[in-house]
């Protein structure tokens, strides 16, 4: 960023920091808007991102940004001032006090003695001695000194007040950023059918079905969306913009962090002890106490020094030996009447003083004020909250039935739907708004509040905003065309037994085994292939050989998808790889494609685990964009429990289109294995759960039923795949793998 463009963003900056302290939050909250719109241009003409010193791209959380905030350029130029003012502390105490002084003087003499004698001589005297202040110099001396300790104070408490200005505006800018966001999903799923709509649309207006001015109606309103979704687009750059100016760290897209804030003091006596102790307070408390000290050394019109001299001089006679002697002096100086004058500075100092006081009084009145003001705008937002949840409510309901009357009734129910897909979009934007407003009423209160303690999330859980349009896509129109949606096909509700193959290398030796899987009632297949075997089927004779095996599969009731489980493609530098072996894919009748990538497998000590879910949570979103198939994952239960992780992993799955989430809890005590599957169902009830037993021989007895018999296995997987334990989840069961399980069959027939 060049240095006007900064230092236009800068200044933008500043006045919403103003108008955080005069305005409401309203204004605040348009005034971050304005700076997202009107800096839509800045940056280098080329559209490339030019990073900070320091810049690092990462899908951080709201609270390590917050550390990383003390970076700020405001910030470091108030520390540079804090540090110049201490080292002109530290020289003025040592050149204070008592003071070395010396003097050297030599010269010419021609003296007249008597009418007919001169005298000639040269003489010289060198000194040395010590000097010290009195009387109102002394006082003088002292009062700087405390004026220099006080502008040193004052410069810690300005560090402090840029740092809060900053962490202010990094939260809003945060908000901004996750609500703009939100936004643009919002307007990706309402626009995700906009071709077959339109196309649709346009066919009813040509048959007569479809008055023009609906037809266009429903084409303002797309056009509309869209010019939304840019702005939202412009509006999220430039949130990471401020952020990274606050930061030097660029947030990555998508954000994957609800903003969590901390908790406030929103009690009235909260508020006021916190009021005390904020730096603003502190910053002109330190001037009434400044001028309180100086009362001791009140000025003084009298002047005066005290000092201490030796000295070595020649005598007239020329070449001759030093001589030596030693002087006390008291110069003084003060006023024709220095009783008046002392009178009239005591009184200069009481009206100083009186008048600090009177600023303390009106700027604590001033914060006082303001901090109630926003509390109040606070509590304001929260009970709009229940009146945009109602009407987000009422939307989606209406969307609801109007998306199950399209798909058995003809005639203008087409319209309705349409109208109630727009009505939704409103709402859930409208709510989305009431969210950011709430949230950065809370940023604003804690702007007064004592920093630390513990965090919490104001955003409405259980709420996806998302899924409620991204599902209300019909099966029919009336005109007859089949709607892309971003929704899953329906589902059997019949709970299957599914197997992960991973050594396949006998896969094309035909006949494939289908008559082994349905004999163990397996139902589902997931296949595993190789570099080399991916690399044949791009041929066209490994084609039409997967391509036979997939139709044989189907012919024999069994359901062949691609099990994908390299774990470097988590990471963005190596997620292509997965991109194109999904895109050869598409060629083929996969049932679905399932993602076995556990982040475990890679050097999470130098990634972190908090990265490596981010990223496996994007690699998953990317492969539902690019495949053609269903996708499904299998997870580790840590990335569901928001104790061991800093992310909530399981809310970025719940407004992803997953047709499953596999928990891989591999234990053998079933019912514990239940309640932890009911708990993740009950925690994310957006999410189609299943569960993956594990009959590996490298496990222990406590993971594994390897070691209980082929019997026991047999009644866990037909007790889960009942009714009696998949309380709030789908009771399939993955079987890890069919290697191990064909060991369990023979171990079982030899006994």
């Amino acid at each position: 960023m060049v240095g006007a463009e900064k230092n236009k963003i800068l200044t933008m900056i500043s006045t919403i920091s103003r108008s955080v302290h005069k305005n409401s939050v309203y204004s605040v909250y348009w005034s971050i808007v304005l700076v997202c719109f009107f800096t839509a241009g800045v940056g280098p003409a080329n559209g490339t991102q030019v990073m900070p010193r320091g810049g690092v791209s990462s899908n951080a959380p709201l609270a390590e940004l917050e550390q990383a905030v003390i970076t700020a350029s405001s910030v470091e130029s108030e520390r540079a001032l804090l540090e110049e003012l201490q080292a002109d502390l530290e020289h003025e105490r040592e050149i204070a006090g008592w003071k070395i002084i010396g003097s050297a003087r030599s010269g010419y003499t021609n003296e007249q003695l008597t009418t007919d004698t001169r005298k000639e001589y040269y003489p010289t005297q060198i000194s040395a001695g010590l000097t010290h202040p009195l009387f109102g110099k002394f006082k003088d001396e002292q009062s700087q000194l405390l004026e220099l300790e006080a502008g040193a104070e004052n410069g810690r408490l300005k560090v402090a007040i840029r740092r809060l200005d900053a962490l202010e505006q990094l939260r809003l800018s945060y908000i901004v950023l996750w609500g703009v966001e939100q936004k643009i999903l919002l307007a990706d799923a309402f626009l995700s059918t906009r071709q077959e709509d339109l196309g649709v649309l346009e066919k009813r207006k040509d048959a007569g079905h479809l008055l023009a001015s609906d037809y266009f109606e429903f084409i303002t309103a797309q056009d509309r969306v869209e010019r939304e979704r840019r702005v939202n687009h412009n509006a999220a750059e430039r949130a990471r913009d401020i952020i990274q100016m606050l930061t030097h760290i660029r947030v990555a897209s998508p954000l994957i962090y609800v903003p969590d804030l901390p908790v406030s003091c929103e009690d009235s006596e909260g508020v006021l002890a916190a009021l005390d102790q904020t730096p603003e307070i502190l910053l002109y408390q330190n001037l009434v106490d400044l001028e309180l000290k100086k009362q001791r050394y009140s000025r003084n019109d009298i002047k005066g020094d005290v000092t201490v001299r030796g000295f070595a001089a020649t005598s007239e006679e020329i070449n001759t030996e030093f001589g030596y002697g030693a002087t006390v002096s008291v110069d003084v100086a003060m006023p024709l009447n220095p009783f008046a004058a002392d009178s009239g500075s005591r009184v200069v100092a009481q009206k100083r003083l009186q008048r600090y006081q009177q600023e303390l009084m009106t700027k604590t009145e001033e914060l006082k004020l303001s901090m109630m003001e926003r509390v109040r705008d606070l509590d304001s937002e929260r009970s709009r909250k229940k009146d945009n949840l109602s009407q987000l409510q009422a939307a989606t309901e209406l969307l609801r039935e109007k998306t199950l009357r399209i798909n058995r009734i003809d005639g203008d129910v087409l319209e309705q739907y349409q109208r109630a897909r727009y009505l939704y979009y409103r709402a859930a934007t409208d709510f989305v708004d009431g969210e950011v407003r709430l949230l950065q009423s809370a940023a604003q209160v804690l702007r007064f509040c004592p920093e630390g303690g513990a965090r919490q999330s104001l955003v409405a859980e259980n709420t996806s905003v998302i899924r409620p349009l991204a599902d209300a896509s019909p099966g029919k129109t009336s005109g007859g065309s089949k709607q892309k949606s971003l929704a899953l096909p329906p589902q059997d509700t019949t709970a299957r037994s599914v197997v992960y193959w991973w050594n396949t290398t006998s896969l094309f030796d035909y006949p494939f085994p289908f008559a082994d899987f349905k004999q163990q009632s397996i139902d589902h297949v997931l296949v595993s292939l190789n570099a080399g075997q991916l690399a044949y089927i791009a041929t066209p004779e490994g084609q039409a050989k997967m391509r036979r095996l997939l139709a044989d599969g189907q012919q024999q009731g069994l359901t062949v998808s691609l099990l994908l489980g390299e774990p470097t493609w988590i990471l963005p530098e190596f997620r292509h790889r997965l991109m194109n072996i999904l895109q050869l894919a598409n060629n083929f009748d996969f049932a679905g494609v399932h993602l076995d990538m556990e982040p475990s497998q890679l050097d999470a000590g130098k990634y972190g685990l908090e990265y490596l879910a981010a990223q496996l949570l994007r690699t998953v979103q990317v492969a539902t964009e690019v495949s053609e198939h269903p996708i499904e994952i299998s997870i580790h239960p840590r990335m569901l429990d928001t104790t061991q992780t800093n992310i909530c992993f399981g809310c970025g799955l719940s407004n992803l289109p997953l047709n499953r989430v596999v928990v891989m809890i591999y234990r053998t005590e079933m019912q514990a294995a239940a309640d932890q599957m009911a708990r993740f169902s009950k925690e994310f009830p957006g999410i189609k759960f299943a569960i993956a037993q594990s009959v590996e021989t490298s496990l222990g007895p406590e993971n594994s039923y390897a070691h209980q018999g082929l019997k026991s296995f047999t009644q866990v997987r037909q007790r889960f795949m009942g009714k009696d334990y998949k309380s709030g989840w789908h009771g399939d069961v993955y079987i890890q793998d069919w290697q191990s399980y064909r060991q369990l069959l023979n171990s079982s027939a030899t006994h």
